[in-house]
């Protein structure tokens, strides 16, 4: 038997056939476009992160001459809750009672309520549409205004409390005595 002649000259032209045609296998040129595919969308939500940034958030790579202002919190002591009505230190001020969201009422109070200048006498005003007062406030029930504890209080509608001591001493319900009470006071 003779044995069959190892030919290497064939074997390298068939190596360098393949490497001549750049053959490339499916494989190869699906992970290739998933490549490019994956770098185009990061390129593409990075711009929007950055015109996001620039234009629509404005936080981002902005001249250092922008100044924030912060504002403190501010807060109203003449405006208080129901339960508060009769545990005020003054010895004698007065409570106006009244819907700060109600358009005939409030435009009518508020003003009145901004307008007074009495040095001698505070006013606060109490907010019954808030939910923490809304308990106090039924049209339907009976109105219990000269009360001395502030659970027992049923308000139907606005009214000015004159507080002496820690007790009411007088309940008004006429806008008109109400405002002429309050701008006559000094």
């Amino acid at each position: 038997m003779k044995k069959k002649k190892n030919n290497n000259q064939d074997f390298n032209i068939y190596t360098k056939e393949i490497k001549k045609k750049n053959y490339v296998n499916d494989d190869y040129r699906m992970a290739v476009s998933f490549v490019v595919v994956l770098v185009i969308v990061l390129v593409f939500i990075g711009a929007l992160f950055f015109l996001n940034g620039k234009f629509v958030s404005k936080d981002i790579l902005q001249d250092d001459k922008m100044t924030s202002t912060t504002t403190a919190p501010s807060y109203d002591d003449t405006v208080i809750l129901v339960n508060r009505v009769l545990d005020v230190s003054s010895s004698k001020y007065y409570v106006m009672v009244y819907d700060f969201e109600d358009e005939i009422h409030d435009a009518l109070y508020s003003s009145t309520v901004s307008s007074y200048k009495g040095e001698d006498i505070k006013l606060y005003s109490v907010n019954i549409g808030i939910a923490l007062n809304k308990k106090y406030y039924n049209k339907d029930a009976e109105e219990k205004l000269i009360v001395t504890n502030y659970k027992d209080f049923n308000f139907t509608r606005p009214v000015l409390l004159e507080i002496n001591k820690n007790k009411v001493s007088k309940a008004i319900t006429d806008a008109k005595e109400i405002k002429s009470l309050l701008k006559e006071t000094k």
